[in-house]
């Protein structure tokens, strides 16, 4: 699977981009076009379809937004393509807001979701993305635990709720919290 690029821009289309890595050109997906210029240089988060009868790449500024088009594409009836044109009719923030406050009525005002989807969305989705408030947190000694967590190999959708169970321990060394993060989340899992 490719995780990521990174190259030069060689060719922009309406809802693609041709990304140039060491003289191979990519066509890959892409919601973003209006934010990117030719020959300039990108880096890209991706994710790969593999079909019978196509491969085709989609690609993210962001791991955030990446992890969300990862949840949404996994409700069903959702495919990659109207995962892609969700996130390209309305700003990441405004999505993960629809999904927390159960916003059906703006989630059926995106293209291609219709009202039995966009409950779908609410049910699949609402307890498996990251508050808003885990990630707000922008700097300071528990967005370096999550940061840290994150390098370690978790998603940002398995962290959902560490900032908060960080806060008592915010004071503590980095050992502590990373200590009471792997702890909190063993047990999130199952685990003791």
């Amino acid at each position: 699977m490719i995780a990521f690029l990174r190259g030069t821009v060689h060719s922009i289309g309406q809802d693609f981009i041709i990304l140039e890595v060491n003289g191979v050109g990519y066509k890959v997906n892409f919601n973003k076009v209006d934010q990117v210029s030719l020959n300039t240089q990108l880096f890209l988060y991706t994710f790969q379809v593999i079909k019978e009868d196509s491969h085709a790449l989609y690609g993210f500024l962001t791991q955030e937004e990446l992890a969300f088009f990862e949840q949404v594409i996994s409700v069903k009836g959702i495919g990659p393509r109207l995962g892609l044109n969700i996130l390209t009719a309305s700003s990441f923030n405004r999505l993960q807001k629809a999904i927390f406050d159960q916003d059906v009525t703006f989630l059926k005002s995106l293209p291609g979701i219709g009202a039995k989807t966009a409950a779908q969305i609410v049910l699949d989705l609402k307890g498996k993305l990251v508050s808003t408030d885990d990630t707000n947190e922008k700097s300071g000694p528990i967005s370096d635990t999550i940061e840290a967590m994150k390098a370690l190999g978790y998603k940002i959708t398995e962290l959902n709720g560490l900032s908060q169970s960080l806060k008592p321990y915010e004071q503590s060394d980095e050992a502590t919290r990373l200590k009471h993060a792997l702890a909190w989340i063993s047990a999130k899992k199952g685990g003791f």
